[in-house]
Order: C-alpha cells, then structure tokens, then sequence
C-alpha cells in the first residue's frame, strides 16, 4: 500500500508540472505579443521625435542662413548647423534672376528632413516692430499691454494703465501747408501728444 500511495502522489506532480509549463507558455505568448506592440509604440515616437528635431534643425539652419545674407554677414556657399543630435548642411546658391536658394539638408540618427527657401531681392521695407499700425493708429485700452517695438503712421492712443515695453513710433502724417505752428494755445489738427500718461 505504501508503494501505491508513493506513485500515485508521482503522477500528481507531473500533472501539475505539466499544467505549470503551459500555464507559463501561455503566459509568455501574451506578454511577447503585448511587448512587441509596446516596443513598436516606442520606435514609432522615437522615430517621430527625431524627425521633428531634424525639420527644426533643417529650419534654423536655413534662418540661420537668410539672416546673414539679408545683414551682409560672410556666408560661404556651403554651411552646416549642429543642434543637439542633429546637424544641418545648407548649400546657398545664386539663380538666374539674381535670387537666392538656401537648401537645408538635416539628419538625426538616420532622421532626414529637407527645407528649401528662394530668397528674392526687392524694394520693400522690412518691420521689425511687434506691432505695425496704419493712417489709423493703435488704440490701446483697459490695461493693454504690448511687448516689443510698435510703429504706426497714425496715432497712438491709450489710457494711463496701458504699456508699451519696446519704443513705440508715431510718424503721423505730416501737413500740405507748411505754415504749421505748434506754439499757439490750441492744439493743432496734425499733432501727437507725448508724455501725458505715464
């Protein structure tokens, strides 16, 4: 009786041995099939990450370029940016018509991204005001606040809790007749009052 009990209890063990193996089989297929989803996840916005950071470096490197040529800086014919992980190469070249191709060429481990930019010449005049205003001027009221630079070509009107953190440029438009004077009592119909407010 006792040999009986003994293989009996033998048999059990591999029973649950057995059940234990594909219990972990099964287990192991799951989370393989869940890690690779996980993984694929994680390339996909790696790969992403990468790219942006190529096309910021492809663009900075093409500002990068403009600002030189547009402020007389030296600038070869080819150039390159680094930023980070990623690196730029900018190849400036001049066109038939006089204006200029900026082409940005950027890899980040593997991540390529292009920008081109044709630069014309012309007569315009270039702003660098945060605000622009026109005949119209620029009204400002209830606190407004302006960071940087404005200019207008009309007037600038405002209350005593508005700011302007840059300068601000009023070129109002100046009269026909040039017997203008701005010394009489009333206040002429083309002027601009300055230092009224705080």
């Amino acid at each position: 009786m006792k040999i009986n009990f003994i293989k009996n209890r033998n048999k059990g063990g591999y029973a649950l041995i057995t059940a234990l193996i594909f219990f972990l089989t099964a287990t192991s297929a799951v989370i393989a099939g869940i890690s690779d989803a996980v993984f694929r996840e994680v390339r996909t916005i790696r790969n992403e990450s990468l790219s942006k950071q190529s096309y910021f470096t492809s663009e900075s490197a093409v500002e990068d370029a403009t600002y030189r040529i547009k402020t007389a800086k030296s600038l070869d014919s080819t150039e390159s940016l680094t930023l980070a992980t990623s690196t730029a190469s900018v190849t400036v070249s001049t066109l038939g018509d006089g204006s200029r191709e900026i082409v940005s060429m950027a890899d980040a481990n593997g991540t390529q991204r292009n920008t081109t930019l044709i630069l014309n010449q012309g007569n315009a005049v270039s702003f660098i005001y945060a605000m622009h205003g026109g005949v119209e001027g620029i009204d400002m009221s209830g606190g407004s606040v302006i960071t940087g630079d404005i200019y207008t070509n009309g007037s600038i009107r405002g209350c005593g809790s508005c700011t302007v953190s840059g300068q601000a440029t009023a070129a109002g438009k100046s009269s026909s007749s040039l017997d203008q004077n701005n010394s009489v009592p009333t206040t002429p119909t083309q002027s601009i009052i300055f230092g009224n407010t705080t």
